[in-house]
């Protein structure tokens, strides 16, 4: 199997994830990478790993026994603005904010995490 072709990927990244069914009620360019702007019934994800591959985008954080995924789902639509922060919108109509964060990652097992050996992103998955 050939590596996923990636469309972006980023680490250390700073995430928030909307609940779903947040689009098109929420406008994607008013929710913020700080929680306080984010929407009641949000979740961060701390020190992620973000990539954006075949239409799908993964989250992966830190867990006990190694790095996992997070959050997976397919995207419709992903947009960056001047401030280099990505906003995806899912099949499921939540609105995903990106931002890779000023932290260094150290101490992370994410700098060398790809779900691609362990799970299948292809369509359909």
């Amino acid at each position: 199997m050939s590596a996923p072709m990636r469309d972006l990927d980023i680490f250390p990244a700073v995430v928030i994830i909307t609940a779903s069914n947040a689009y098109p009620d929420i406008d994607p360019i008013t929710v913020g990478i700080n929680a306080q702007y984010a929407p009641a019934g949000s979740t961060a994800a701390p020190k992620a790993r973000v990539i954006a591959a075949n239409g799908f985008i993964i989250i992966g954080v830190d867990g006990a026994d190694g790095p996992i995924t997070y959050f997976k789902e397919e995207y419709i639509q992903l947009d960056k603005d001047d401030s280099k922060i990505y906003r995806f919108i899912t099949k499921s109509n939540r609105i995903i904010v990106v931002q890779k964060d000023r932290a260094c990652g150290c101490g992370s097992r994410l700098k060398n995490w790809f779900p691609g050996s362990s799970m299948s992103i292809s369509e359909g998955s």
